[in-house]
C-alpha cells in the first residue's frame, strides 16, 4: 500500500529541514573555524540578532566564555542605547543585504573604553541561503590616538603658520607664490591670498637682487637650504627682508615646493644706518661732551625742535642736564614734574606721545608756551635700578618715525645712564680726594703705596713735602725710606714693621725721627696696613700715611719743662714753710737781744743789722710760698735809698 501524498509531503520537509540543520551546522562549525584565531572581536548573529557563536578575543573583552554567549542578544552586552542607536540600525542594513561599516568609542568590562571599526557581512550557505550575520569588531583606539595627536599638530600648525608675525610662504617649480600666510600678506598690503597666489615670487625683489635669488630658488629645489637678505621691489618706499629658503620633500624624497619664511626688517636697517651714524659721532666722546653730541644728533635725524637730557634732582623737582633747542644748547633750567608728561615718564620707564601731548597735559604751561605737539622720551636708571632721569625729544608736530625713535632712544638711555652715574662718582671721588688732601694738609701728612714685590715705594706729593726729602734723590725704593730714619730709631721701625708683615700685629704703627732735607730730624707717625697678601699669606701691597708730629712732639716737652718747674716749685715751697718757721725763732730772739742791750752800744746795732736780715729773708721764703702756689709775686714800693744803704752796711761788715 502506497503513501498518501500528505504523507509524503511531511516526510519530505523533515527531510529538508534535517538537512537545513546539518548544512547550518557545517556552516556554523566552518564559522568558528575561520575566526577562531583571528585577534580581532569576531561574533555571529541569527536574523533575530541572537548570538550563535563568538570568537575567544570577543569572548576575553567581556569576561566570559564563549559558550556563555550562545542566546544571549548584543542588547544585554552593550546596553538600550548602543544597540538601538548603533547595532540595530546596521543589522537592519546587513540584514537587506548590505555590507556595513562604522567607528564608534565601545565600553567593555574587561578591555574598558576603545576605539572600535564594527564591520557587518551577510554570511550564505553554498545554496547561497542567509543564515546569519557577521559581526567584526577591530580595536583601532591606538591610531585614533595617533590621527588625533596628527590632526591636533596639523592644527597647531595651521594656527601658528597663520598667526605667525613673520611671513610664511610656498614656492612652486614654476617660482609661483601657492599659499602666503596673514602677515605675509600685511606686508604685501595685499587683502586676500588669492591676490598673490599665482604670482611669480621674484615679481616681489628688487631687480638688482633678482638673479641673486633666483639662483638660491634653484639650488632650494635641489635640497638646499639658504638664508639671506634682499630689497623689496622698485615700486614705492624702499623695504628690506631677512629671509630663508627650506626646501619642502614628498613621499617620494623629492623637493615638491619651498618654504620661504621672510621677516621685515627695514626698521632694523634703519636703526642700524642711525646707530652707526651716531656711533661715528659719539664713538670717542664721554661725559657732558657725550650729551651733547646725542641731543644735537636727535635733532637734526628726526627733524625735531628739541631733544633733552633731565636729572631727577628729588622726588618732585627735574634739572635739565642738556637742552638742545633747534640744534643750540640752551641754559639749563630746573622745573616741576608734577602734570608733566614726565611725571609718566619716570612712572612708566616711557612716554610715547605722538600727538597731542597739550590735549593731554593741559596744566603744563611750557608745553603751551613752546607750542610742543609730539613728546617721546625714555627712562634711565643708576647701576642699583633707581630711576635717574629722562633722555627724550619733543617737536611741535606730530612726531613721525615713531618705531625707529623708540629703538634709538632705548640703545642710547642706558649709557646716557651709565655716563651720568660715571660723572657722579668721578665728581664724588674728586671731592673725596679734595677732603682727604685737606685732612693731611691740615695734619701735615701724606700717603703712600708700597709694593712689596718689587720693593716699589710710591709716596704722595705731601709726603715728599714733609719730609723735606728730594725725590730723584732718594728715588722710589723701600729703603730710600729707611736711610731718612734717625739710627737709633731705625731697630724699633724694622721691628714693628716685621711684626705687622708676619701678621702678628694688625696694624703698623710708629713714631720716628725723619730727616729733612736740611738734615736736621723731626718726628713723624707712620701708619700703615697690609691690603693684599699671596694664597701663602705673605704681604705684597702696604699702604698708608705718614704725619708730621714735629710740632705736637715740640708742645710734649715743653709741658714737660712746665711740670718739672711745677715739681720745684713746691719743693721750694715746702723748704720755705720750713725755712719760715725758723725764722720766725730768729728773729723773735733777735728783738729780744736787741730790747736787752743799750742802743749806745755796739751790740745793739749788731742785733738791729740781724734783725733785719732775718726779715729780709722771711720776706723772700714769702715770694717762694707765692710761687709754689701758682700766685703772682708781691709788688711794692720802697725807697731806694735806703735800701742800697741797708745793702752796702751789711756788705761792707
Amino acid at each position: 500500500m502506497g503513501l498518501s501524498d500528505p504523507f509524503k509531503r511531511v516526510v519530505k520537509d523533515l527531510k529538508t529541514s534535517v538537512e537545513k540543520r546539518e548544512q547550518e551546522r557545517e556552516d556554523l562549525g566552518q564559522f568558528q573555524r575561520f575566526f577562531a584565531g583571528s585577534s580581532d572581536m569576531m561574533s555571529l548573529l541569527d536574523e533575530s540578532l541572537t548570538y550563535l557563536a563568538v570568537n575567544e578575543a570577543y569572548a576575553a573583552a567581556f569576561g566570559l566564555k564563549c559558550e556563555e554567549f550562545v542566546g544571549k542578544t548584543p542588547r544585554c552586552m552593550f546596553g538600550e542605547e548602543f544597540f538601538e542607536g548603533r547595532i540595530k540600525p546596521s543589522a537592519q542594513r546587513c540584514l537587506r543585504g548590505e555590507s556595513v561599516r562604522y567607528h564608534a568609542w565601545m565600553e567593555f568590562p574587561v578591555a574598558g573604553r576603545r576605539y572600535m571599526e564594527v564591520s557587518y557581512s551577510p554570511c550564505r550557505d553554498s545554496a547561497n541561503r542567509f543564515f546569519g550575520l557577521a559581526v567584526t569588531v577591530r580595536d583601532i583606539t591606538d591610531r585614533e590616538r595617533i590621527e588625533e595627536v596628527l590632526l591636533r599638530s596639523e592644527e597647531r600648525y595651521r594656527l601658528l603658520v597663520h598667526h605667525a608675525p613673520v611671513s610664511i610662504h610656498e614656492i612652486d617649480r614654476e617660482g609661483r607664490v601657492i599659499s602666503m600666510n596673514r602677515a605675509g600678506l600685511k606686508m604685501l598690503e595685499a587683502e586676500d591670498a588669492s591676490s598673490i597666489c599665482g604670482l611669480a615670487y621674484l615679481d616681489f625683489v628688487s631687480s638688482g637682487d633678482r638673479e641673486r635669488i633666483r639662483e638660491l630658488l634653484d639650488r632650494a629645489f635641489e635640497g638646499v637650504s639658504s638664508q639671506f637678505e634682499f630689497s623689496g621691489n622698485d615700486v614705492g618706499e624702499r623695504s628690506f627682508f631677512s629671509s630663508n629658503f627650506i626646501p619642502i620633500k614628498g613621499p617620494d624624497n623629492q623637493v615638491v615646493c619651498v618654504m620661504g619664511v621672510s621677516q621685515d626688517i627695514t626698521a632694523r636697517r634703519s636703526t642700524d644706518e642711525a646707530l652707526e651714524q651716531f656711533h661715528s659721532v659719539t664713538s670717542n666722546q664721554t661725559g657732558m661732551e657725550f650729551l651733547v653730541a646725542l641731543t644735537r644728533g636727535l635733532v637734526e635725524q628726526f627733524g625735531v625742535c628739541h631733544a633733552f637730557v633731565s636729572e631727577l634732582v628729588n622726588h618732585e623737582t627735574l634739572r635739565t642736564m642738556v637742552f638742545c633747542r633747534d640744534g643750540v644748547i640752551s641754559d639749563n633750567f630746573e622745573y616741576s614734574r608734577r602734570g608733566t608728561p614726565c611725571e609718566e615718564v619716570l612712572r612708566d620707564g616711557v612716554g610715547f606721545f605722538t600727538s597731542g601731548v597739550q590735549q593731554r597735559f593741559p596744566s603744563d604751561e611750557w608745553l603751551k608756551k613752546e607750542g610742543v605737539e609730539g613728546y617721546t622720551a625714555i627712562s634711565f636708571q643708576d647701576p642699583q635700578g633707581r630711576s635717574m632721569g629722562h633722555l627724550g625729544i619733543m617737536d611741535s608736530k606730530p612726531l613721525r618715525r615713531v618705531g625707529l625713535i623708540e629703538r634709538l632712544l632705548s640703545v642710547f638711555a642706558p649709557r646716557v645712564g651709565a655716563e651720568l652715574s660715571r660723572l657722579k662718582a668721578e665728581s664724588s671721588a674728586v671731592e673725596s680726594r679734595q677732603r682727604l688732601a685737606l685732612a693731611l694738609e691740615s695734619v701735615r701728612g701724606g700717603v703712600w703705596d708700597w709694593n712689596l714685590d718689587s720693593g716699589k715705594l710710591v709716596p704722595s706729593a705731601l709726603w715728599w713735602r714733609d719730609s723735606g726729602s728730594n725725590v730723584p734723590e732718594l728715588g722710589p725704593q723701600a729703603q730710600s725710606w729707611e736711610m731718612l730714619v734717625h739710627p737709633e730709631d731705625l731697630p724699633k721701625f724694622r721691628e714693628e714693621m716685621d711684626s705687622h708683615l708676619e701678621g702678628r700685629k694688625a696694624v703698623f704703627e710708629v713714631q720716628n725721627r725723619f730727616r729733612r732735607e736740611n738734615g736736621a730730624y723731626g718726628w713723624n707717625l707712620v701708619r700703615g696696613r697690609v691690603v693684599d697678601r699671596d694664597p701663602a699669606g705673605r704681604a705684597v701691597r702696604m699702604v698708608g700715611i705718614d704725619i708730621d708730629i714735629t710740632e705736637r712732639k715740640q708742645m710734649e716737652d715743653q709741658i714737660s719743662r712746665v711740670h718739672s718747674l711745677e715739681s720745684i716749685g713746691v719743693l721750694a715751697g715746702g723748704i720755705a714753710h720750713d725755712f719760715n718757721n725758723l725764722l720766725t725763732g730768729v728773729i723773735g730772739a733777735l728783738s729780744l737781744l736787741r730790747m736787752c742791750v743799750d742802743e749806745k752800744t755796739r751790740e745793739h746795732r749788731l742785733a738791729c743789722d740781724a734783725e733785719k736780715s732775718a726779715m729780709r729773708a722771711a720776706e723772700l721764703t714769702a715770694q717762694l710760698m707765692t710761687f709754689a702756689k701758682g700766685g703772682a709775686p708781691i709788688k711794692r714800693s720802697v725807697a731806694i735809698d735806703l735800701l742800697i744803704r741797708e745793702t752796702a752796711g751789711l756788705t761792707l761788715r
